[in-house]
């Protein structure tokens, strides 16, 4: 028996695109609100960190 040949229409409906564009776009954001989030509180610990030694007064590189 011979092999039926798919449309292009057959295989995916333009809502089903539709769809996936959302569902990866919604990903892609998620993904970027985490990366920012870790990012500031990186920074935040950073600036902290960093006040609290330029704040002493000496610094020493030799001591950790």
């Amino acid at each position: 028996m011979a092999p039926v040949k798919a449309t292009p229409s057959s295989l995916v409906s333009l809502q089903w695109i539709v769809d996936e564009s959302r569902i990866a776009q919604e990903r892609v954001q998620e993904e970027v609100e985490d990366f920012t989030f870790s990012v500031r509180s990186q920074l935040e610990w950073l600036n902290d960190h960093m006040a609290e030694v330029l704040g002493q007064g000496e610094l020493s590189v030799a001591s950790p």
